[in-house]
C-alpha cells in the first residue's frame, strides 16, 4: 500500500505568489515524490503572501488544516521544498514537527531530507537549532529591506513627485549617481509660503475650517499652484502635511503608518508649536478622531460669541444660538428692522420648574463674560507668584509621571528576564531535561510576552503624557508673555478671533439668571484658586 503524501507550498508576499515561487516548488516537490514508486501524491496546499516568520502555527489556517487531517490519520507523509517553507518560528515550528511524528506523520523536505526522524534527544535540539537559524536568516532579511529604504530617504531628498504648495524645484547641479541627469531639490517659495501663513493663521487665529479657508482664498483672488481656484481637499492637505516644519512624508502605506524623513530646517514654514495647535483644532472638528485632551474649537457658523462655550447654568445643557427679526418705527417715520440674538436652553422646554431662566440675551451676557474674563487673566498675568506657582503644577506632573515610568521601565526588565528563564526550557524539553509540556512552555512565553507588550504600552502612554505636559506648559509660558496684551488685542480683534481666543482661554461659561460662572482652562483655573489662597490677587499691581 502507498503512503498517502501532502504538499505545503509557501511564499512570503503576493508578489512572491503570482511569480514563479509557488509553481518552483510545486515541480521540485513532485519530482521528489514521483522517485517514489511507494508514494502518492493526494492533495497539495499553498500559503500566499503568509510569512513564516511572522505568523505563529495558531494564525496559519494551512497548518491548522494540516494537524487536523494528521489527528484523522488522512495522510502519512508531509513534504515541503525546504525546511523554512514549513516556518521559520524557533520556538513552534520544532514543537510541530514533534506533533506531526506523534500522528505517525513523517515530514519531508526535497532540499534538506526528514525532518522529523529524530530519534534522540540530540536530534531534537538539531532541528530547534535549524529553525533557530532560519528565524535569524528572516530577521537578517527584513533588516536588509528597511536599511535600504531607510538609505533611500536618510538625507531627506525630495524623491520626486508633485511639489508641495509653498516650495518649488531647482537644480542642485549635482550629478545623479545612477542616472545621466542632476539632482533636483525644494526650497522655499517666497510667494507662495505667505499664503501657507495665512492658511495656518486663519485655523488658529480664527478658528476657520477648510471650507471657509477655501472661500476666503477666492473671494481675495489667491490662486493655487497651477493658477487655478482653491478646492478644500487642496486646503486640508496643506494643514496636515508636515513638510511645512521641515519634516516631509514617506512611505505614507506603510502598515505602521507615516514615516518622516531627517528634519530640515530649510523647508520651515510653519512653527511646529503653531502646526500642532492646528492638527489638534482638525481632530477635535473630525468626529472619528478620539481626543484624550479637552480643547475648545469655536463654531465658525454660529454668529454668538460663545457658541460652544456657553452652557446653562440650572442644568449643564449646551446653549443654542436662536434669534428673532423685529420691526421699529423711528422718529422721522420710517421704518428698520433688527435682529435680537440670544442662547437658548433646549432642556428648559421641558423642565420648566428647574429653570427660571430658558434663554439669555447675547448683547448682555456677552459683555459681562468678556469682562469677567479679562478680570480673571488680569489677576493671573499680574501676580508676582505667576511663574512659581506655574512650576509647582506642573513639577508634580512630572514627578508623578516620571515616577510611573521608572517603576515599569523595572517591572519590564524583569519580565524580560523571567522570558529568557522560560525560553531556555525549551532547550532542556529538546534535551529530555525537563518534564514540561511543550504548549505548557508555549503558553507561558505567549502570556509572558503579553505582560512585556502591555508594560510598554503603559511606558509609552507615561511618556507621551509627559510629553504633551511639556507642551502644554511651554504654550503656557508662551501665553503668560502674550497676557499683558491680551486685552489690548482682544479689543482690538474682529468676531472671529475674539471667539477663538476665548476658545483658547476658557473651558466653559455658565448662564444663570442674574450671575454668570467663567470656567478656566484646568491650568489657570488651578492657578487662579493659588492665587486666592495666598491673597496675591491683586488689580493694582
Amino acid at each position: 500500500m502507498k503512503k498517502r503524501v501532502w504538499a505545503l507550498y509557501r511564499v512570503s508576499t503576493e508578489k512572491q505568489a503570482i511569480e514563479d515561487d509557488i509553481p518552483m516548488q510545486r515541480n521540485a516537490v513532485r519530482k521528489f515524490v514521483q522517485k517514489r514508486p511507494d508514494w502518492e501524491l493526494l492533495e497539495e496546499l499553498s500559503e500566499l503572501g503568509v510569512s513564516g516568520f511572522k505568523k505563529s502555527v495558531q494564525e496559519r489556517d494551512k497548518l491548522q488544516v494540516i494537524k487536523k487531517a494528521a489527528e484523522e490519520g488522512k495522510f502519512d507523509i508531509l513534504i515541503v521544498w525546504k525546511d523554512d517553507r514549513l516556518g521559520r518560528n524557533k520556538f513552534e515550528i520544532p514543537f510541530m514537527l514533534e506533533f506531526l511524528k506523534k500522528q505517525g506523520v513523517e515530514v519531508w523536505s526535497v532540499e534538506d531530507g526528514i525532518l522529523n526522524n529524530n530519534e534522540k534527544h540530540e536530534d531534537s535540539l538539531l532541528s530547534f537549532l535549524r529553525f533557530w537559524v532560519a528565524e535569524g536568516e528572516s530577521k537578517k532579511t527584513s533588516i536588509r529591506v528597511s536599511e535600504a529604504l531607510k538609505q533611500m530617504n536618510e538625507q531627506g531628498r525630495w524623491t520626486g513627485g508633485n511639489i508641495p504648495f509653498g516650495y518649488e524645484m531647482f537644480d542642485t547641479g549635482i550629478k545623479h549617481p545612477k542616472y545621466d541627469k542632476t539632482i533636483k531639490d525644494l526650497m522655499i517659495s517666497e510667494n507662495e509660503s505667505k499664503i501657507v501663513k495665512l492658511i495656518f493663521y486663519l485655523v488658529v487665529e480664527k478658528g476657520y475650517g477648510a471650507d471657509r479657508i477655501t472661500n476666503f482664498l477666492n473671494e481675495n483672488s489667491f490662486l493655487s499652484k497651477d493658477g487655478k481656484k482653491w478646492r478644500s481637499n487642496a486646503v486640508r492637505r496643506i494643514l496636515r502635511n508636515p513638510i511645512y516644519i521641515g519634516r516631509q512624508r514617506y512611505n505614507t502605506a506603510d502598515k505602521d503608518g507615516i514615516k518622516l524623513k531627517p528634519f530640515r530646517e530649510d523647508l520651515v514654514i510653519i512653527p511646529e508649536d503653531i502646526f500642532n495647535k492646528t492638527q489638534k483644532i482638525l481632530d477635535v472638528r473630525n468626529k472619528k478622531i478620539k481626543i484624550n485632551e479637552p480643547i475648545n474649537v469655536p463654531s465658525t457658523s454660529a454668529n454668538l460669541l460663545l457658541s460652544g462655550l456657553a452652557r446653562c447654568g440650572y442644568c449643564g445643557s449646551k446653549l443654542y444660538a436662536d434669534s428673532s427679526t423685529k420691526t421699529r418705527t423711528r422718529l422721522d417715520g420710517t421704518k428698520a428692522s433688527y435682529t435680537y440674538w440670544r442662547y437658548v436652553c433646549r432642556e428648559s422646554l421641558h423642565h420648566r420648574e428647574t429653570h427660571p431662566k430658558s434663554y439669555f440675551g447675547a448683547k448682555k451676557f456677552d459683555y459681562r463674560t468678556e469682562s469677567e474674563i479679562i478680570k480673571l487673566l488680569n489677576i493671573i498675568s499680574n501676580s508676582d507668584e505667576f511663574n512659581n506657582l506655574v512650576t509647582d503644577v506642573f513639577d508634580s506632573i512630572y514627578e508623578q509621571k516620571q515616577f510611573q515610568i521608572k517603576n515599569l521601565e523595572k517591572e519590564k526588565q524583569n519580565l524580560n528576564l523571567q522570558l529568557e528563564a522560560i525560553k531556555n526550557l525549551i532547550v532542556k524539553i529538546a534535551l529530555g531535561e525537563s518534564k514540561l509540556t511543550e504548549d505548557y512552555v508555549m503558553e507561558q512565553i505567549r502570556l509572558k510576552e503579553s505582560e512585556i507588550d502591555n508594560c510598554q504600552k503603559l511606558i509609552d502612554q507615561y511618556k507621551a503624557e509627559l510629553g504633551k505636559a511639556d507642551e502644554r506648559k511651554k504654550e503656557i509660558d508662551k501665553l503668560k508673555k502674550a497676557m499683558e496684551e491680551w486685552e489690548d488685542k482682544y479689543r482690538r480683534g474682529d468676531h472671529d478671533t475674539k471667539k477663538m481666543m476665548l476658545a483658547n482661554a476658557v473651558n466653559r461659561v455658565y448662564f444663570f439668571d442674574k450671575k454668570i460662572d467663567v470656567k478656566l482652562r484646568t491650568e489657570f483655573d488651578e492657578i487662579l484658586q493659588k492665587l486666592m489662597k495666598t491673597g496675591d490677587y491683586s488689580m493694582g499691581k
